[in-house]
């Protein structure tokens, strides 16, 4: 987004913002295509033409309309294996965090914004990655499709559900000019500001943090972390 489309969502200098943030490809180094191209990699098979498949069960899970040993048994169907379930599965649930972003949220919460997790995993994937985000950084809110009636983004009802819920938590109406969004996804971010949201799409840490001071958030020098990141987690 250009700085000065940035400096028109901003609003006074010191204001609060509820910060939601995505999990996988924000704190996360994640990407389906890549989680795809090694499935692919088992079967000898073409990543493209599997792709769609793999989304469609992960849907499912995502919003709770199967179980996690439900995903298993269809991707496994799916992919015509057996014996290497157990590698694609912690292939599934292996987490890098990435730090740069854990020092951005961390000095955001300590200028005063809350963090807000927003995520279309399932639980046991979701549970992977906030688990260790839980012991480097505080996190107000999480949310994942099962949390909010089964509904993912980009779907409106989505936003509209954390936004309820914050409210109802917070006891007072949270208005849309208070959040500031931040996904990795350009459709994600484009709903989250259909809504009124401040979207951003995380492209990296230096990108954010820039992102950021163009809406008048200056968070200053950010320190490293004393906590030693894991690089890899499994739940």
């Amino acid at each position: 987004m250009a700085k000065q489309e940035l400096k028109a969502l901003a609003r006074d200098d010191g204001d609060k913002y509820l910060i939601i943030m995505d999990v996988d490809g924000v704190f996360n180094h994640y990407s389906a295509k890549e989680y795809v191209a090694y499935l692919a990699s088992l079967i000898d098979a073409d990543p493209a033409e599997l792709l769609p498949k793999v989304l469609a069960h992960s849907n499912r899970l995502c919003s709770g309309e199967i179980g996690l040993e439900d995903f298993n048994n269809e991707m496994l169907k799916t992919l015509g294996i057996s014996g290497a379930m157990a590698r694609w599965v912690d292939y599934y649930l292996e987490v890098t965090l990435n730090p740069e972003t854990i020092r951005i949220a961390r000095r955001l919460r300590e200028h005063g914004h809350k963090i807000i997790l927003m995520s279309n995993e399932d639980k046991t994937r979701n549970s992977a990655i906030s688990g260790p985000l839980k012991s480097l950084m505080r996190i107000d809110y999480s949310f994942i499709p099962s949390k909010i009636g089964r509904h993912s983004k980009p779907s409106p009802e989505a936003y509209l559900a954390v936004v309820r819920a914050v409210s109802k938590s917070e006891g007072r109406p949270i208005s849309m000019r208070e959040i500031v969004f931040i996904d990795d996804s350009p459709k994600n971010v484009k709903a989250a500001s259909a809504l009124g949201m401040h979207g951003l799409v995380f492209t990296s840490a230096n990108a954010l943090m820039r992102d950021l001071e163009a809406m008048g958030i200056r968070l200053g020098a950010i320190p490293q972390l004393k906590s030693k990141i894991p690089r890899k987690v499994h739940a």
